[in-house]
């Protein structure tokens, strides 16, 4: 017996009499325990060692090759093989096999035999993992078995135990009926169990579209000696996924806390439990996510940040701040099905109050926040800071952007200031410490009034006097020169629109005001431009225009790729008018993305497009608008669907047996009804293989080949991707009976020299070569044919053609003779007429 190991199992195995070997294989036995139906016992035990060096054994590359001798008895044998992944028939059974074989004396004999591998254990994978309420799908189920070295079991062959599949779940609040299902092997009945016995085996989990559905688990469990078993979970999610937020310090859908230790809560309800919630944007789960809460795709995300911290217990997320850090943060909530939202976290430091201890003559300090000075008159004003994290403080002035005033001085340290006035001009005064800001309004009397954006959220200064505020965001206004108190009011291309769009909040001071917020609080359907008009009770109007825009928006968030070079796009809305840019680095893959996933990005006119790469996997594309900081996030997932359709090699294999002496069509026919519903064609550029697709869900291919040569078959999806498959065509196999398998007689008898013969050929793949042992005596073509060939009688004797198949090497030989046969003619003296 002859046994190669192959470091991975691959189509070779295919053309060994031991169909599958798992690559970890290092030794094997063999032994008769049958004769003609008979059990027999006490038949030598025959061990071979399959590794480099081992007797019997030799090495081509990785591949190890070992023959040893077996005795047999002629008759009908049963052997058993067991294989190990230890030398010496030790360590680990891998796996375990019986076949029967005819032994007949004086001649080689062929043994077909497939060995089974031993599950060790089970991994289970849906796509997709979950599905749509109200909406019926279904999601393949991918089983995974292994041995006990970890090699995945496949094909040829079944496994040694049949796995067993059960479920539970997927029924409606106090109902026992289950409204998903199994659909094994083209079914299409669901069914509450479904084995799998061999790696053929396609197991669809169907579900029938009910709503209020529980999501379902699924069990695999295998009765080996040590029984093997595992899980996964089919999330059903609710059509929507919401949540209340509850607690003390509640503020524009989040919390805004003001010291460490406070608490808030945010109660989840819908979606696709278990849920999730981190500081960290999260990517893809892998299909056993709902077993690992924390973890996303492979990538750690974080449950706390410097401010924060976040817990999920059941569908309640608490939220608890970290004392001694101010600032904001970002928290993810998310469900198992891949829906989320996000929860503006701030932790304020305490407020800042800006103090003047004594008021300078000539002044008027009685309004909160603001000192009027003299119209002309040189001032000093003495100020003190307390509050947010303390000194040192950071000072703003208004009129320059910068710490230093074009109305005069600001000289000190730690929290105690002078401000020297130069007797020109009003200014204001931004004092920051943590994430607090306080406003002081130094004012002088002047004839013209004037306004600087102090600061931005989702908004920027789009030109001189004009703002641009996209839907959420909003402008800070510092108001320079004039007096108050100030009026505002906005108009613009219909005021009760602009009205309801845009508020406009008194800000820095409580009195006699000297700043405003504008904050866009509707979402505007079009672009609207609204006049902000602020008047001082003494000194000029200044209007200031502020464009509304709508939130940024893109065309779908999820894309679900098949194949390699498959392409995609999401059409980008409502941008600032100077766009996304590629090149700015506003279009990213996010960092926890699958490296190969996509091959590139690309942004024209309003479209970003991306292209699956070569690996399975999830990218996250961030498209981000930098004038507005807006931000979306695209989920791209790349399957491997496309690997279960079909086998990488698809070989139309027919050998024709000795007993047989013709064909009407030697060709096999190839029929696969389990290709994915994503697929829209099938094509091959050799028309003779015979190409039938059929889409549907699943697809029905068929291959019926009709003439010779090889092929390419490409499956392709409806955006252009695809995926190629080999086609190798019939090869003969050729037996001892000559001529009769390739449709020539197994002998030729030429009368005489000169005489010829067309022999008709049939079953090469392609065409053949014919060689005679004496082309003295019959001469053949020394060219390769196809379909027939001439002999030619040149010599009396006998010689013995052989004809060779050019594609497998398989070859026959017959018996050809010429006779030269003189008949003599006698007269008897006649004469002739």
């Amino acid at each position: 017996m002859t046994i190669s190991v192959h470091p991975y199992a691959s189509s070779q195995a295919s053309k060994r009499a031991v169909k599958y070997v798992a690559p970890t294989t290092k030794s094997a036995t063999f032994q008769i325990i049958a004769v003609n139906g008979q059990t027999v016992t006490g038949q030598p035990v025959i061990e071979q060692d399959l590794v480099s060096g081992a007797a019997g054994c030799s090495t081509s590359g990785a591949t190890v090759t070992c023959a040893t001798t077996v005795p047999v008895i002629v008759g009908t044998v049963t052997f058993a093989v067991k294989t190990f992944d230890q030398t010496g028939a030790s360590g680990t059974q891998l796996g375990t096999a019986t076949a029967g074989a005819t032994i007949v004396a004086n001649q080689a004999n062929r043994i077909a035999l497939t060995v089974s591998g031993i599950i060790a254990q089970v991994q289970l994978f849906l796509s997709p993992p979950s599905q749509t309420p109200g909406t019926a799908g279904r999601s393949l189920l991918v089983v995974v078995p292994q041995d006990a070295n970890g090699n995945i079991i496949v094909n040829p062959g079944t496994y040694d135990q049949p796995i067993a599949l059960t479920l539970s779940g997927g029924t409606t609040s106090g109902s026992s009926v289950s409204h998903v299902g199994f659909e094994a092997d083209g079914a299409t009945t669901p069914s509450a169990t479904a084995t799998v016995t061999s790696p053929n085996d396609q197991i669809y989990v169907a579900y029938d579209g009910t709503t209020g559905v529980s999501p379902a688990s699924i069990f695999a469990n295998v009765a080996e000696a040590t029984p093997v078993s595992a899980s996964v979970s089919l999330g059903i999610g609710s059509t929507s996924f919401t949540s209340v937020a509850q607690g003390t310090y509640l503020q524009n859908a989040g919390f805004a806390f003001t010291g460490g230790n406070q608490t808030g809560s945010i109660t989840l309800t819908g979606g696709t439990p278990p849920y999730f919630a981190s500081f960290q944007a999260p990517g893809a789960l892998s299909g056993s996510r709902s077993a690992r809460a924390g973890t996303r795709g492979g990538i750690h995300v974080q449950q706390n940040t410097l401010i924060a911290s976040a817990v999920v217990s059941g569908s309640t997320v608490t939220v608890t701040s970290v004392a001694g850090q101010y600032g904001s943060a970002t928290l993810y909530v998310y469900d198992s099905g891949g829906n989320q939202f996000t929860v503006p976290i701030t932790l304020n430091a305490p407020a800042i109050s800006i103090a003047v201890p004594s008021c300078p003559t000539g002044a008027n300090c009685s309004v909160a926040g603001q000192i009027t000075l003299p119209a002309t008159s040189l001032v000093q004003v003495p100020l003190t800071f307390s509050g947010g994290a303390g000194a040192p403080y950071t000072t703003t002035f208004a009129s320059t952007s910068t710490g230093t005033s074009s109305c005069g001085s600001l000289a000190g340290s730690a929290s105690s200031y002078t401000f020297s006035s130069n007797g020109s001009c009003s200014d204001l005064l931004t004092v920051t410490s943590g994430n607090q800001s306080a406003y002081y309004a130094f004012v002088q009397p002047s004839g013209t009034a004037a306004y600087t954006v102090t600061s931005t959220s989702h908004a920027y200064v789009q030109s001189a006097g004009v703002v641009a505020i996209a839907d959420g965001g909003e402008a800070s206004i510092a108001l320079t020169s004039g007096n108050g108190p100030w009026t505002t009011s906005i108009s613009g291309e219909s005021a009760p629109q602009c009205n309801a769009y845009l508020s406009i909040t008194s800000a820095f001071t409580t009195q006699n005001n000297s700043g405003f917020v504008l904050a866009v609080t509707t979402n505007p359907s079009t672009v609207t431009s609204c006049t902000v008009n602020f008047t001082p009770t003494n000194g000029n109007p200044t209007v200031l225009t502020a464009l509304l825009y709508p939130k940024l928006t893109v065309s779908q968030q999820t894309f679900a790729f098949h194949a390699p070079g498959d392409a995609g796009s999401v059409l980008v809305s409502n941008m600032s008018p100077n766009g996304l840019s590629v090149a700015s680095g506003s279009i990213e893959i996010a960092s926890q993305s699958a490296p190969n996933v996509l091959t590139g990005l690309t942004y024209t006119g309003g479209a970003v497009g991306f292209t699956a790469g070569s690996a399975a996997g999830t990218a996250l594309v961030s498209i981000r608008d930098v004038n507005f900081d807006e931000k979306y996030g695209v989920s791209v997932s790349m399957d491997n669907a496309y690997a279960q359709a079909l086998p990488a090699t698809i070989g139309l294999v027919e050998s024709i047996g000795s007993s047989q002496t013709s064909e009407s069509n030697p060709w096999q026919v190839y029929t696969n009804s389990t290709i994915p519903s994503w697929v829209t064609s099938a094509t091959t550029a050799n028309t003779g293989l015979g190409i039938s697709f059929v889409a549907g869900s699943p697809g029905t291919l068929t291959i019926t080949p009709q003439s010779g040569g090889n092929g390419t078959l490409t499956l392709a999806d409806a955006i252009g991707g695809s995926v190629s498959f080999n086609l190798l065509e019939f090869s003969i196999g050729f037996a001892s009976d000559a001529g009769a398998n390739i449709g020539a007689t197994s002998a030729e008898a030429f009368p005489g020299v000169g005489d010829t013969d067309t022999v008709s050929v049939t079953g090469p793949v392609s065409v053949f070569t014919v060689t005679s042992s004496s082309p003295s005596v019959v001469s053949v073509p020394s060219t390769p044919q196809f379909g027939s060939f001439t002999a030619t009688a040149v010599g009396a004797g006998f010689s013995t053609i052989t004809i060779t198949d050019s594609t497998t090497g398989a070859s026959v030989s017959y018996s050809a003779s010429v006779t030269n046969v003189t008949i003599p003619i006698l007269t008897h003296g006649r004469k002739k007429n």
